[in-house]
């Protein structure tokens, strides 16, 4: 006869992004409380011949490495003997508590790796001596191309909830599954391999159903119906301090409702039942192959709004991902040039690059950018600047190590000229930001970028940043490759920036293929059109691709309880033209950003050009937010951010792209091992009909792009990595206007509003009460409250599908080329952050409105209480 198999796992990470680093409430004290609460109880009842067994999932860094052999050593004695003596399972989490889903292959591996074994001796094998080929992923992040890496690393399943709250990973992807499937281990396939998924639940779903046994009783009769014909698995997966596992503090009558008496009050809900047996997820595998094949193709996440909101939306997210993404950049190119190097100088920074690979590895932890709303702890924060100015410091150390040698291969350089070198990646063009020092340039017309043998490249130019004496202090170069000849097999490109006078009669020809006016501008098969300060239509190709409504720039914000639109002022328009730019032609507009009771306004500035040579409409901000009071503070059981905020900032969206599409609407992305692949925005409707409209989407890893297509046409958004980026920098917006669908895309900017819908086998208590309740569904907007933030956008249309060369001039668009220029008495190039965040000073006099997640309307906690009484009395 089939039974019901009962797991729980316990998913171990002392080292958080809502609390501090200190032994107490504050910090991790409440981890090694719920900790050891959890052992105690379970060896209480294997004692008493209960034979209950848990999985621990523990990440090995932060928490095995530092924290509990300092604090709570005997925690892991306990989960030692536990497994030994008991029966516990221990699975992998990754290394650092990482963000696996948006990873580098390199940085993926060594995660999986020094889980199970490192050099530190805190990896799961070297410890507690075995482990089982199961992931339970961090914030259960996935995304299709791991099914490879994971089974090339011995990897037989992972863990990702299927749950019917907002803290879920695949839920809303599909219809919803028979209790069959969904409570059993699954096949995922996807590129002809295969892996097992294990579905777990969180107490959520328990919520659901009122208490643990009236599932497991639920399920049991559909055994007996045989509408189950087959044993299944409820893996019940929650953080290891969580006050669920504890058990909370209520008056003595409410103690006894179901759900309230931790892991205790579970177990004996269910001890007497014998048709339960108490497993772990890869005991059961072992013994239940999978039958069923499930597919999607978005990547999961349990953050808000189900996807990556609450790693990629805040404003500190951008400044530290971008920093990571310069030094992947950087390190890509220098693995390949010290090559060149003298063995002694070679061995030298070969082990800064290892060094910094670690240090990267402990940046990509989850903790360093979520999941806290709508800010990191004070501590966090800095602990992520530091590491991650660090990584930047140490690979200028190892290109300071090349100077020498392409100073001596350069020895005879033109006069009034600055060699630099492109690493190359065989890309089209490259584009790149120059710092230049003062009183250096002032007139960039005359500038032309030549080869070695003095032939000019095509090349625009625009000036982003200007000294007060009117002199350029940082300039965008943009560089036509197509025609570049290298002449030999190096890996770098050598050209020369040159700063004697243009021949016009060479160039001026080739100007008249952009144009530009006071209303219009084309080139590259673009045709835009402007209305004073307004772009109001845009074609490509001569199809109409956006209206008036293009590109918005506006804050969403709560005053006198009404939430409304602050949209972006402009105030000024500047026509480039060629003769000014070289290739390159368009218009600057700036203008002023307001907000109620701000104490500083904001500007922007929003350039619209084109290139020669780059099929985009190319668009780069520089964004200064109002600053407006912080009155709010976040202290509670779950988070002390230690700073405040203010809550009534709600959205941001400083550049949404409102495209002109028809039909069924695909989203195209791009991840970290360059695998481009689609879903439809359909599959959300099709999984609830309820979520027709989704106010936040974000199911997407941004490595560089994104894009958004129907069956005729589509629409890429680039972001250039060196520049700002994000793992998912543009979350989605889904409408429906007169029966079609309508998406919006906000690159670089947040959006709030309802969760989306699960669809359950229960009452829908548990969804209520997490939205009511869950630390993590805050508006992340707060978090550009004086911020300044500047980037680069290359809107790439297309037709049908984004074929090879479209795909490599995307690639050049994003990776560009990473430039070296020695030291010289021109310009450098500009590794400075584009994102400077508000000082932040913590005023613990300033009186402030606590907010907790405890305001669980009265109605909503009697539903609770009520249906879990009745379904303690009826089952």
């Amino acid at each position: 006869m089939s039974k019901i198999h009962l797991g729980f796992g316990f998913h171990v990470n002392l080292y958080h992004s809502y609390r501090s680093d200190t032994p107490d409430e504050a910090g991790f004290g409440g981890d090694i409380r719920v900790i050891r609460k959890i052992i105690e109880v379970l060896n209480e009842y294997n004692k008493n011949g209960i034979p209950v067994r848990g999985t621990w999932d523990i990440e090995n860094a932060f928490s095995l490495e530092k924290i509990l052999p300092q604090y709570a050593p005997d925690i892991i004695e306990s989960i030692k003997k536990r497994v030994k003596e008991y029966g516990d399972e221990v699975i992998l989490m990754s290394y650092n508590n990482g963000l696996l889903s948006a990873m580098e292959d390199e940085e993926f591996e060594k995660s999986i790796l020094w889980a199970i074994s490192n050099e530190k001796g805190s990896g799961l094998k070297d410890i507690f001596g075995t482990f089982s080929p199961v992931v339970r992923p961090q914030e259960v992040m996935f995304t299709p191309s791991h099914v490879q890496l994971y089974r090339k690393l011995g990897i037989e399943a992972v863990i990702l909830y299927y749950s019917a709250v907002n803290f879920d990973a695949f839920r809303t992807f599909i219809p919803l599954l028979p209790e069959k499937y969904a409570y059993n281990p699954m096949w995922y396939e996807y590129q002809g391999e295969k892996i097992a998924i294990i579905p777990a639940i969180n107490h959520g779903d328990l919520f659901e159903f009122g208490s643990l046994r009236e599932l497991i009783k639920r399920l049991r009769k559909k055994q007996l119906k045989g509408e189950i014909d087959r044993d299944v698995f409820v893996f019940i997966n929650m953080d290891a301090d969580s006050e669920f596992w504890y058990g909370y503090k209520l008056p003595s009558l409410l103690k006894k409702a179901p759900l309230v008496n931790g892991i205790k009050g579970l177990i004996e809900e269910v001890k007497d039942l014998d048709f339960v047996v108490f497993d772990t997820p890869y005991n059961y595998l072992k013994h239940h192959t999978p039958e069923y094949v499930v597919r999607f193709y978005q990547d999961t996440a349990d953050g808000s709004f189900d996807g990556y909101s609450s790693w990629s939306e805040k404003a500190i997210n951008h400044l530290a991902w971008t920093r990571l993404e310069k030094a992947r950049l950087m390190n890509d190119a220098f693995k390949t040039l010290i090559t060149m190097l003298s063995d002694s100088v070679k061995h030298k920074a070969e082990n800064i690059l290892k060094r910094v690979l670690e240090e990267r590895v402990k940046l990509l932890s989850t903790t360093h950018f979520g999941l806290s709303s709508p800010l990191l702890n004070r501590i966090r924060e800095n602990k992520v600047l530091e590491i991650s100015e660090g990584i930047i410091k140490d690979l200028k150390d190892v290109e300071n190590l090349m100077y020498p040698l392409l100073i001596k291969e350069n020895a005879e350089i033109w006069e009034n000229t600055v060699p630099i070198y492109i690493f190359d990646k065989g890309q089209p063009y490259v584009h790149f930001s120059l710092t230049f020092k003062k009183e250096t340039l002032q007139d960039f017309s005359n500038l032309k970028i030549c080869d070695i043998r003095g032939n000019i490249l095509n090349a625009g130019f625009i000036d982003e940043e200007r000294f007060e004496s009117g002199y350029v202090k940082k300039l965008r170069v943009f560089i036509d490759l197509s025609n570049f000849k290298k002449g030999n097999a190096s890996t770098l490109r050598k050209l020369l920036i040159c700063f004697d006078k243009r021949d016009s009669e060479t160039l001026e020809g080739n100007f008249k293929e952009l144009y530009v006016s006071e209303d219009e501008l084309r080139g590259e098969e673009f045709n835009v059109k402007l209305k004073g300060k307004k772009i109001v239509e845009v074609f490509f190709r001569g199809e109409k691709i956006g209206g008036e409504d293009f590109v918005e720039n506006f804050i969403t914000y709560k005053h006198q309880r009404e939430v409304k639109k602050y949209r972006f002022s402009p105030n000024s328009v500047e026509i480039f033209k060629p003769s000014d730019n070289n290739f390159l032609a368009g218009y600057r507009i700036k203008g002023s950003i307001e907000l109620p009771l701000q104490i500083e306004k904001g500007f922007y500035t929003q350039d619209i050009f084109i290139v020669k040579g780059i099929p985009a409409l190319i668009m780069r901000f520089d964004i200064k937010y109002p600053y407006t009071p912080e009155n709010s503070e976040i202290y509670n059981e779950i988070a002390v951010l230690q700073r405040y905020y203010d809550e009534h900032w709600i959205e941001v969206a400083p550049s949404q792209i409102k495209p002109i599409l028809d039909g069924e609407i695909k989203v195209l992305k791009h991840n970290y091992q360059n695998d481009l692949m689609k879903y439809l925005v359909e599959d959300f409707e099709k999984a609830d009909k309820r979520n027709s409209e989704i106010d936040s989407l974000n199911n997407h890893i941004t490595n560089g792009f994104v894009g958004i297509e129907d069956s005729e046409k589509g629409i890429v958004i680039c972001a250039n990595r060196f520049t700002l980026s994000s793992l998912a920098f543009s979350p989605l917006r889904v409408r429906k206007e007169e029966g079609k669908k309508i998406v919006y895309l906000n690159p670089f900017g947040t959006y709030w509003g309802r969760q989306k819908f699960h669809p359950t086998y229960g009452n829908g208590n548990g969804y209520q009460l997490t939205l009511k309740t869950a630390a993590h569904l805050k508006s992340l907007a707060p978090s550009y409250n004086g911020v300044r933030t500047r980037y680069i956008l290359g809107i790439f249309p297309y037709f049908k599908e984004v074929d090879e060369e479209l795909y490599k001039k995307l690639k050049a668009f994003s990776d560009s080329g990473y430039v070296i220029i020695p030291e010289n008495e021109y310009c450098f190039l500009n590794l400075e952050d584009n994102v400077t965040l508000k000082e932040y000073v913590l005023n613990e006099k300033k009186s402030s409105k606590k907010l907790t997640t405890q305001d669980v309307p009265i109605m909503l906690l009697l539903k609770v209480l009520i249906r879990g009484m009745y379904s303690k009395i009826k089952y």
